[in-house]
């Protein structure tokens, strides 16, 4: 297996790790609702965040398992949607420490014990983690499949 390879399997099963123990941990979590309606950017969208933000979380965790095991594709879509997910909530932090007169956070477990700041960094951390990985698997054009190498039987020579 190639250093590539390992490399995004890592990087897809930390982001498997933080979107599963989110979004678990924000069903279970009885007052998510409330911290989302103390935040100035959320209140009015409460309700459809509670429920939808932690099955989003879980579905994305599963797109990583599938493409992990099964196809390139699906996990680049699990990562794009992991850099999406993990940029937007990075904003949100960013937005709520420097612009915001109340600080609210939704956020459960071990995550919350970081203070503002840590939080910040650990968010930009994994956004840059999700275009690394992005970045390391190749193109369609590049390989087919990423984690199996062309064997010599695949080749056919083809006779006019």
């Amino acid at each position: 297996m190639s250093s590539r390879r390992v490399t995004v399997i890592i990087i897809s099963f930390l982001f498997f790790l933080l979107w599963l123990y989110a979004g678990i941990n924000k069903m279970m979590d009885p007052e998510f609702e409330s911290q989302l309606m103390l935040s100035p950017y959320l209140e009015r969208y409460s309700g459809f965040v509670e429920i939808t933000l932690p099955w989003a979380e879980i579905i994305i965790a599963m797109i990583l398992v599938v493409g992990m095991l099964l196809d390139d594709r699906i996990l680049l879509f699990g990562l794009y949607v992991s850099f999406f997910l993990i940029f937007l909530f990075t904003a949100y932090i960013y937005s709520m420490l420097y612009y915001s007169h109340f600080t609210a956070c939704s956020c459960g477990g071990i995550l919350n014990k970081l203070s503002w700041n840590d939080h910040l960094i650990f968010n930009i951390g994994f956004t840059l983690l999700a275009i690394l990985a992005i970045l390391l698997i190749p193109n369609k054009n590049q390989q087919r499949h990423f984690w199996q190498k062309r064997s010599s039987s695949n080749l056919q020579i083809q006779t006019q």
